[in-house]
Formats: structure tokens, C-alpha cells, sequence
């Protein structure tokens, strides 16, 4: 096996990928042919990786620990981290012209900081002003819900962020 610098560019994967090949590598050594010095160099070596695989495993918890989740994942389904920040999503039904407001499937527990639309209608019309649009966020949105208006029938979705 070659080893080469990685000049400067380590990622917990590359050296992941390192010490399983040392690991590996390590298990095809024929110990009988290794002098004294051979042997003391292996323990250390063995030594090393062990202290490495701990390290590594140390550090899966704690990056796994940052990133834990409840997950929904219905239709209008939402993520919600350990450190608050939630993300909401979901289906929006126009049936025309219409002003409607949307429940969140969890409510935010400080604020939604955001709301994006989309909608799928192939034409759109005006929703006053004579500004042509499909969908738009009507007002600010609140911990559970949102308002939004849009200018003819079709599919929509949203997704939302807040903490």
C-alpha cells in the first residue's frame, strides 16, 4: 500500500478509508518473519490505529449526536433538529383565485424566518396590481401557519424554515 499527503485536504472519509486499509493491511503481515525491532515497530503501529479507530468512532457519536432528527415524512411532513431548527414542508391545492391559509404540520417553536412556493399551473393570470404571477406569500408567516394567494388552479408546494 501507498500512502501519500493529502496536502493538507483530510476529511474524516479519506482517513475513514485510511486506516481501513491499514487495518487490512496489517492482517496480511506474516508476524514470523519480523525481527525484534520489525515487532516493536508493528505493536506501535497497531497501537496507533487502535487509538485512531477510537478517535474516529469518537468522533461518528459526536457528529451523529449533532444531527439528530424527528422526521415526518408525510406528504405535508417537516425535519426537525436537536437544535430547534425545523423545516416544514408540503402540497398546496389551488382550486382558482384564491387567498387560503395553511397550517404547518408542527409548529414552529420560535419562528418560520421562511416560506417558499411553487406552483405547477402552466398559465398564469393577474392577482392585482397587474402584476402576472402563480403564487405568492400573502403577509408574514406566524409559528402555524401561513397565508398565501395565487391566480389559478394547480398544484403547489412549499417548504418553510424556522426555529
Amino acid at each position: 500500500m501507498t500512502l501519500t499527503k493529502l496536502n493538507g485536504n483530510e476529511s474524516g472519509v479519506i482517513i475513514a478509508k485510511l486506516i481501513n486499509a491499514l487495518i487490512d493491511e496489517k492482517a496480511s503481515i506474516d508476524l514470523s518473519d519480523l525481527d525484534a525491532t520489525g515487532e516493536q515497530r508493528f505493536t506501535d503501529l497497531s497501537t496507533a490505529i487502535s487509538t485512531l479507530n477510537t478517535a474516529l468512532s469518537t468522533l461518528t457519536t459526536t457528529v451523529n449526536k449533532k444531527v439528530e432528527a424527528t422526521v415526518s415524512l408525510a406528504a405535508n411532513g417537516y425535519i426537525k433538529f436537536d437544535n430547534k431548527i425545523t423545516i416544514c414542508y408540503g402540497t398546496l391545492t389551488a382550486t382558482g383565485r384564491q387567498t387560503v391559509t395553511t397550517n404547518f404540520p408542527i409548529t414552529f417553536a420560535t419562528a418560520c424566518r421562511a416560506v417558499s412556493l411553487e406552483h405547477t399551473y402552466a398559465s398564469s393570470t393577474t392577482i392585482g396590481d397587474g402584476v402576472s404571477l402563480k403564487i405568492i406569500l400573502s403577509g408574514t408567516p406566524t409559528k402555524s401557519s401561513f397565508t398565501w394567494k395565487t391566480s389559478g388552479e394547480g398544484s403547489n408546494f412549499y417548504i418553510a424554515i424556522g426555529y
